[in-house]
C-alpha cells in the first residue's frame, strides 16, 4: 500500500474510531469526480478497496457454503455413531473415518478463511481512510482555489460597478447638459439658425435625439410639481 502526503497524517488521530462506510460504493463519490480528474493516487486506492471488499465478499460466501458443508458431516457422522453395533464392517468405518477426515479438512479451511476475514475489516479501513484523504485534498484545494477566484471576481465586478455608475452619472450628466445648451441656442438662434448648423455638424439625428430628451425631461418636471 502507498502512503498518502505527510500532510495527511494528522487528520488519522482525528478520524481514529470513526466508521467511514467503502466510499467506491457510494455513487455520490463517484460524482464528486464529475468535477475534476481522477489522479493516479485515486484510481490506485479505489482498485485497492474494490478488490478487497471483492475479497471479502468472496470469502463470506465459501465460509457459509463451509459451514453448510459441516453440518452435512456433523449429521453424517451422528447418524453413523447412532447406528455403532458390533458388527460394523470395515466399510462402515472407512466412511466414518473419511467423514472425521473430512470434517477435519473442513474445520481448518473455516479456521483460515475466519482468520482473514478478521483482518479485512482494517485493511478494507485502511485503504478507505487513504482514498477519503486523498479525494478530500483535491477538493478542498478546488474549494480553496475557487473561493479565491470568486473573491478576485467580486473585486473586479465592485470596481466595474463603481466605474460603471461613474461613467453613468458623467453620461446622465452630459445629456442634460447637451439638452440645455441645444435649448438656449434654440431659444437664443431660432430654428432656421439651428438647421444650418445642424448640417454643418451633421447633427439631424442627434437633435431629434436631444429634443425628445428635453421633451421627456419637461415633462418628468412637471410631474413632480404635480407631486409636490
Amino acid at each position: 500500500m502507498i502512503g498518502v502526503d505527510n500532510n495527511f497524517r494528522k487528520y488519522r488521530r482525528a478520524l481514529a474510531g470513526r466508521r467511514i462506510p467503502p466510499l467506491t460504493l457510494d455513487n455520490k463519490w463517484y460524482q464528486l469526480f464529475k468535477q475534476a480528474d481522477v489522479t493516479d493516487k485515486v484510481k490506485t486506492y479505489e482498485e485497492e478497496v474494490n478488490e478487497l471488499l471483492k475479497e471479502q465478499a468472496k470469502l463470506t460466501m465459501e465460509y457459509k457454503n463451509l459451514k453448510k458443508v459441516k453440518g452435512t458431516l456433523m449429521d453424517g457422522i451422528l447418524n453413523a455413531m447412532d447406528k455403532i453395533n458390533e458388527d460394523e464392517d470395515d466399510f462402515a468405518s472407512r466412511v466414518r473415518s473419511e467423514q472425521k477426515r473430512l470434517l477435519e479438512e473442513v474445520n481448518e479451511k473455516m479456521e483460515e478463511k475466519e482468520e482473514r476475514l478478521s483482518e479485512l475489516p482494517k485493511e478494507i479501513d485502511e485503504a478507505n481512510v487513504e482514498l477519503m484523504l486523498i479525494t478530500m485534498n483535491i477538493f478542498y484545494e478546488r474549494f480553496v482555489n475557487n473561493m479565491e477566484e470568486i473573491k478576485e471576481i467580486d473585486q473586479w465586478v465592485n470596481e466595474v460597478r463603481a466605474e460603471l455608475k461613474k461613467n453613468l452619472i458623467i453620461k446622465q450628466d452630459k445629456e442634460t447638459e447637451s439638452v440645455e445648451l441645444y435649448s438656449y441656442m434654440h431659444d437664443i438662434f431660432g430654428p432656421k439658425i439651428l438647421e444650418i448648423f445642424d448640417l454643418r455638424y451633421d447633427f439631424k439625428g442627434k437633435k431629434e435625439e436631444l429634443m425628445a430628451r428635453k421633451t421627456a425631461q419637461r415633462e418628468e418636471e412637471q410631474k413632480r410639481r404635480k407631486r409636490s
